[in-house]
């Protein structure tokens, strides 16, 4: 979203493109003229704001399924993106509506509880992907994300905690963990990005920042069209996740290399992440880089 603080404004007659200060990186917007006053200005930024969170207006590029788990009753679990990957609670999984980092979450007790996607088998074979999630949970070991099929090398794709409490990423035959140990009951965003080739060129983020690589066994990556995507557990099996999940997000695109410290319901970065479609009242195109 748009900041208060704006570290430049350059406004002229085909843009106005604002960098605001936003963590470890800056952020960059670029604006036409939505309001259609033949200028462009802190209006036009407003305008983009405002439509920012409208998925009827703007679609993250790549972005294939968003389950913010921000739900107070019932079992479904709602996709946010175009896609409409509704979930469904598996369990004794909760909602916990006030409990999330941002909004609510979903409390899984690591025993039988999970968010399955019926019907979504995830990003298949070599496809570059990337993953987020925020996490808190007290306990090491524990699935966190994941879906492909058990049993073969290369196969499966599981973002997950190891027994040690580290962010791991599995994929059948090979691996590749982090360093931060990570149960220590407080909220931590966990980011995975994959040009979809080797475990080898795996990126970890721990809220935001490039994580420090542990352990490594290579293996490629071709990922089998199999179970559906499991938030919490993988094919409904263990180790199943112990703690609270929030904003789960997989993208068909491998993210740059540029990822902010994310704690709001925003975008996460990339190049050219906003597609938006004509802008209300105006008949505006227009596009956001974060």
């Amino acid at each position: 979203m748009v900041k208060k603080s704006y570290a430049a404004v350059l406004i002229c007659s085909v843009a106005a493109i604002v960098t605001c200060g936003v963590g470890p990186v800056g952020a960059i917007f670029l604006a036409g003229d939505l309001n259609g006053d033949n200028s462009i200005d802190v209006t036009d930024l407003v305008l983009l704001q405002q439509g920012w969170l409208s998925p009827s207006v703007c679609s993250e590029q790549g972005l294939v399924g968003r389950w913010k788990l921000d739900e107070s009753g019932g079992a479904t679990a709602s996709d946010s993106s175009s896609y409409g990957r509704a979930g469904t609670l598996q369990g004794n999984a909760a909602w916990m509506p006030d409990g999330g980092n941002i909004n609510g979450a979903v409390a899984l007790d690591g025993d039988g509880d999970y968010v399955r996607i019926t019907g979504y088998a995830g990003i298949s074979g070599s496809g570059p992907r990337s993953c987020a999630a925020w996490i808190r949970t007290a306990h090491a070991s524990g699935i966190i994300v994941g879906w492909g099929q058990a049993g073969s090398p290369a196969a499966r794709w599981l973002v997950m905690l190891d027994p040690a409490g580290l962010v791991r990423v599995e994929v059948g035959g090979g691996y590749v963990t982090g360093k931060t140990v990570l149960p220590d009951n407080l909220w931590h965003h966990v980011a995975i990005v994959s040009d979809g080739t080797t475990t080898d060129s795996i990126r970890l983020y721990v809220d935001g920042r490039p994580e420090t690589r542990g352990t490594l066994v290579s293996q490629s990556i071709a990922t089998a069209n199999a179970d559906d995507v499991g938030i919490g557990a993988f094919g409904g099996t263990a180790p199943y996740f112990n703690g609270r999940v929030d904003d789960v997000r997989i993208y068909d695109r491998a993210w740059g290399r540029r990822l902010p410290y994310a704690r709001t319901s925003t975008a996460m970065e990339g190049s050219t992440l906003l597609t938006c479609r004509k802008w209300p009242k105006t008949g505006k195109n227009v596009s956001a880089r974060w």
